[in-house]
């Protein structure tokens, strides 16, 4: 079998189809490599031993992954090769006196070109320049498919991390991540547990020396303390939040957590250090963001990657991202007078890494719930929908709150020509925000949402929120509310006719809120295309009263929809319009000039189907 080798220039988190399938496992695999992850990042940190991290590192590789073997080869940069440091699994002792020019074998690639690298049949893959002493240690060991990742260190790459197995077979790209993340980790123990010994070292010689190495132990003493506040706060499930609150309890710095459009997702701050200012939208102002040195060191991060200080300015930046891909940004503020530390910057770091982590975790659980709740109502919508009892199962998994009084309603998107391309996403994540507990689903091209809310009043408060909440994001809606539900069959025909109605009137008024009892009539009289011909019936019933009206502003118009909304009553109607008895009657006699009798039952029904649609687009 042909061997298969992949060189990862940058890589993304792909998950195998099974776990697609099974979001539940998927999320399950995922928080428990999460939760190993940081217990051994943890470990890691808190070993000062140089051979003991060694040893950890490559045992714990190896069970992450699960291979049979797992060893380190580091840098030898005056001899440009890599050597061979410490193994687990191995059975040979001429396994341990490999060596690798840069450039040679899988290992000598990785060091060289700073990447991640996979093969399926080492000795057998003709895309390596093969040693023959290397080739023989590792046929001797009975090795055939190697992943190696590189070791990068805050001064650079210090050597190669491989996992390995004694038959073909293909690594995952999961695997790739999750060794590269181990990389990360393993790193910056090694570089510690250097930094440690040398420290010790110097410590020996002299006082000055020993000062030294005490500020380089509470440098490190600090790294693992953030390390643990980090895993803990995640394990917990605080997210973002508490990782924000961690660095800034514990760096003393003032904290903002932004995506990658500099809306500010979290911000904490301790004493003497004040809050970030957010504009109107929840972002950093653009005063900041318009600052040379801030426009210069965000070109920067977002093209290598790389945490940035920002030159009198007294903060520093440092981006979130994956290995493809910019999810966001860390702004640290420093409190006066205070200079950026290398404890800092790595801080920033490894909180950055963290925050990419819980931000990609929460992209797929947000992900699987939104589909789960499309595929819900495909199947609520569908002309031949599901069985009542499936569908009713499928509901308790999508939301909660079902079996409750609630209203449906529908929700259609326009845009700001300044705010986000993908409205409808945009629009969803502000009503998740505001309203979390709540079902809200993109369904075609608007939004489906169910609000646990039957009084209409309390409904029209909360849905008015909605509104402004989307007003301050550049994007308005109008929305058409359903009637109270208490069962899938009422929800499935409220939603219908309310998209019907959505459909018929094409025009609403700028962010308007239409009630499907009052307005569903319209649906009944005319199909959702004949927008056309409603807007030539309200001309054809109404054309003499919007004359007049565009002429005197007369208020007529006004006063039929009052009167009809009265039942024809007329000290009601004048109490609703605010005007005297005898005003009113002067009105309708004038009304009963232009259109007729308003009492008659002929021609009160088109009359009031009219004025009924002419309110819909011109809120009287």
């Amino acid at each position: 079998m042909p061997a298969q080798v992949a060189i990862y220039g940058s890589l993304r988190l792909d998950y195998p189809a099974a776990m697609v399938r099974d979001p539940v496992a998927a999320r399950r695999r995922h928080e428990e490599e999460l939760a190993a992850l940081f217990e051994t990042a943890a470990q890691l940190t808190s070993q000062l031993d140089l051979e003991t991290v060694l040893q950890t590192i490559v045992d714990r590789a190896r069970s992450l992954i699960g291979t049979d073997l797992s060893y380190i080869t580091l840098l030898d940069r005056e001899a440009c090769c890599v050597r061979m440091r410490v193994a687990a699994g191995n059975g040979t002792a001429g396994f341990m006196d490999i060596v690798l020019p840069l450039g040679a074998g899988l290992g000598g690639i990785v060091a060289r070109d700073v990447r991640p690298i996979y093969t399926s049949d080492y000795l057998n893959d003709p895309a390596f320049a093969h040693e023959p002493d290397v080739d023989r240690a590792v046929r001797a060991e009975g090795i055939r498919s190697i992943l190696g990742v590189p070791l990068i260190g805050r001064r650079g790459t210090i050597g190669v991390l491989y996992v390995a197995n004694r038959q073909v077979n293909a690594f995952a790209e999961p695997d790739v991540e999750l060794l590269s993340t181990l990389g990360h980790h393993a790193a910056l123990a090694l570089e510690n547990a250097r930094l440690y010994e040398e420290a010790v070292d110097a410590a020996r010689a002299s006082e000055e020396a020993k000062a030294v190495a005490e500020a380089h132990y509470r440098d490190l003493s600090l790294v693992h303390e953030i390390h643990q506040r980090l895993t803990d706060v995640l394990l917990a499930g605080e997210g973002v939040v508490g990782v924000a609150r961690s660095l800034a309890s514990t760096l003393e710095v003032g904290i903002a957590i932004t995506d990658r459009s500099q809306f500010v997702m979290t911000h904490a701050n301790p004493p003497g250090i004040a809050p970030v200012s957010l504009d109107g939208r929840g972002c950093l102002p653009q005063s900041l963001l318009r600052h040379p040195h801030v426009r210069s060191a965000l070109l920067r991060s977002r093209s290598d990657y790389q945490s940035v200080t920002l030159a009198g300015l007294e903060r520093m930046l440092c981006p979130v991202a994956t290995r493809q891909e910019l999810l966001g940004f860390i702004w640290a503020t420093l409190a006066p007078g205070r200079q950026p530390s290398d404890v800092l910057r790595t801080s920033l770091e490894q909180a950055a890494r963290a925050v990419a982590l819980e931000l990609l975790r929460d992209r797929a659980a947000v992900e699987i719930e939104a589909r789960l709740r499309r595929e819900f109502l495909d199947d609520l919508l569908s002309e031949h929908p599901m069985p009542m009892d499936v569908l009713r199962h499928r509901a308790r998994q999508v939301w909660q709150s079902f079996a409750v009084p609630h209203r449906p309603f529908i929700c259609h998107i326009t845009a700001d020509p300044d705010a986000s391309s993908d409205a409808l996403v945009r629009a969803r994540q502000i009503i998740g925000d505001l309203r979390p507990a709540d079902f809200v689903s993109i369904y075609g091209d608007r939004l489906i949402g169910l609000l646990p809310i039957a009084d209409r009043h309390e409904a029209q408060t909360q849905l008015r929120r909605v509104l402004s909440a989307l007003a301050r994001q550049g994007l308005r809606a109008n929305l058409v509310v359903g009637g109270v539900c208490r069962s899938l069959e009422e929800d499935r025909r409220v939603i219908v006719k309310a998209r019907e109605l959505q459909d018929l009137v094409s025009a609403p008024a700028p962010e308007a809120l239409l009630w499907l009892e009052r307005l569903e009539v319209l649906t009944a009289l005319f199909e959702p295309s004949a927008s056309s011909r409603l807007a030539a019936f309200m001309e054809t019933t109404l054309g003499p009263l919007r004359e007049l009206e565009a002429r005197q502003a007369t208020q007529l118009l006004r006063t039929l929809d009052a009167y009809y909304q009265a039942l024809g009553n007329r000290a009601q109607a004048a109490r609703g319009l605010g005007i005297h008895i005898n005003t009113l009657y002067k009105r309708l006699d004038r009304l009963n000039e232009l259109v007729g009798p308003l009492d008659d039952p002929v021609r009160a029904v088109p009359l009031q189907v009219a004025v009924l649609a002419w309110a819909i687009r011109h809120p009287m």
